[in-house]
Parts: structure tokens; C-alpha cells; sequence
């Protein structure tokens, strides 16, 4: 939104100067800082050309060469103006009118001569709707990624709490195998079956237990599972 001071600005497209200058004077009055524009095309470049977002538009419909009807599908398709609201200004007073004017877009529409307080009230009403429908979309924007943070932290944290689980059973599985009545060798082999057996190994279903000789400096295979001969013979 473009504006002086953080004003809301307003878009006026009207073909007559002097309602132009009407307008101006109510909605300055209101401390809205208005655009003015005397046809549809200049409506369009004052968005495109000159960068102004408006944060309303109020369109008069009876235009000469593009009416209000195109001027809003026009203003509608650009978009910076998508949820932008368009009140719709005209004398005309057929009930068709003012149904193809919403369905094209528009979300109000004010009949000419205009009451300056019904104007400015359905002007304010729909300012305030726009801005709680902004803060809607932030508050939705933020609880969605507050909501995956949270789902990632809780998965973390399930993958941690699985891991203890997996080393804490591993852990009992090597202490109650330590307690059997059984060889070094047979102990041995039975270990590195829990072992391997674990999911968390860059290998699993691989390894091999080494027994350290300290007086000879020398190693020797104890156990292994599923390794390359040259390892098993080693």
C-alpha cells in the first residue's frame, strides 16, 4: 500500500471533475489520502505506471469509452488489487446493475447523489474488514509455521526418545548375555549378534569384534557377522 504518513489511500475514478472534487474533500476531511483519476485507463496507469496501490477504490460506472464494469475487471486483474475492495458509484438505481457489479467484483455500491455519511461509513467498514482480513492471513501464516516448527520439534525429539529406547535395549540385551553360563567365544558371538541387529548402525547386519593381545601387539577376529573373507581371516 502506498500512502502519506501510513494514510489509507483511496482510488477515485470519476469522469466529472467536480465529483472528483467532492469526493476529495469528504474522504481529506476523513484523513484518507486520495488518487484522483477522470477515466478507467487513467485508473489503470495510476496503478501500473505509477506504482500507487490503492487500499479502495471507489469506481463510478457510467463512463464514457470504459465503463466502471470494465474498469473494475481490469483494476481486478492485476495483482496488487486482487482483495482490494471497489465501491461502486451510479445513479442507476436497476437491481441488475448493482448484481453485475458484485459479480464482478465489486463489495458495495453507493447511489449517486451520495449521502457524504453513508459514503464515508461503508468507506470505513470496508478499510476495516480489509485490515482484519490482513491480520487473519498473518495470524494464519504464522500459527502454519508454528504448527511445522512444532511438528519437526516433536519429531526430533520421537527419533531421540526411539534411539535411547534402541540403545537402552541393546545395553539389556548385553548385560543379561554377559550373565550367561557360556565361553568367552560363545559370549562373544552372542554380543555382536545384538549388536549388529541394531537399526542405528551405518551397517546393520555387519561387524566384528577384535581382541587386543597388549604383550604380542597383535589382534586377533573373536567374532564377526556377515564380513568379507579378508576381514574373516584376519
Amino acid at each position: 500500500m502506498v500512502g502519506q504518513e501510513d494514510k489509507p489511500v483511496i482510488l477515485v475514478v470519476d469522469d466529472e471533475p467536480i465529483n472528483l472534487k467532492l469526493l476529495k474533500v469528504h474522504l481529506a476531511k476523513k484523513g484518507y489520502h486520495v488518487v484522483e483519476a477522470l477515466s478507467g485507463e487513467a485508473a489503470l496507469g495510476t496503478v501500473r505506471d505509477e506504482g500507487i496501490t490503492p487500499d479502495l477504490v471507489l469506481l463510478d460506472i457510467m463512463m464514457p469509452a470504459m465503463d466502471g464494469f470494465d474498469t473494475c475487471k481490469a483494476l481486478k486483474s492485476l495483482p496488487v488489487l486482487l482483495d482490494t475492495p471497489i465501491i461502486f458509484l451510479s445513479a442507476l438505481t436497476d437491481s441488475s446493475v448493482k448484481t453485475k457489479g458484485f459479480e464482478i467484483g465489486g463489495v458495495d455500491y453507493v447511489s449517486k447523489p451520495f449521502d457524504s455519511r453513508e459514503l464515508l461509513a461503508r468507506v470505513e467498514t470496508h478499510l476495516t474488514l480489509r485490515r482484519q482480513e490482513a491480520k487473519i492471513r498473518l495470524y494464519a501464516d504464522n500459527l502454519e509455521a508454528m504448527v511445522a516448527d512444532r511438528t519437526r520439534q516433536l519429531l526430533k525429539a520421537e527419533q531421540e526418545l526411539q534411539r535411547d529406547y534402541e540403545h537402552q535395549s541393546l545395553l539389556n540385551a548385553l548385560l543379561k548375555t554377559s550373565m550367561d553360563n557360556a565361553s568367552l567365544e560363545e559370549l562373544l558371538e552372542k554380543a555382536l549378534a545384538h549388536i549388529v541387529s541394531s537399526p542405528w548402525l551405518a551397517a546393520p547386519g555387519k561387524g566384528a569384534i577384535f581382541l587386543v593381545d597388549e604383550a604380542r601387539k597383535a589382534t586377533q577376529l573373536a567374532a564377526s557377522h556377515d564380513m568379507p573373507d579378508f576381514v574373516a581371516k584376519n
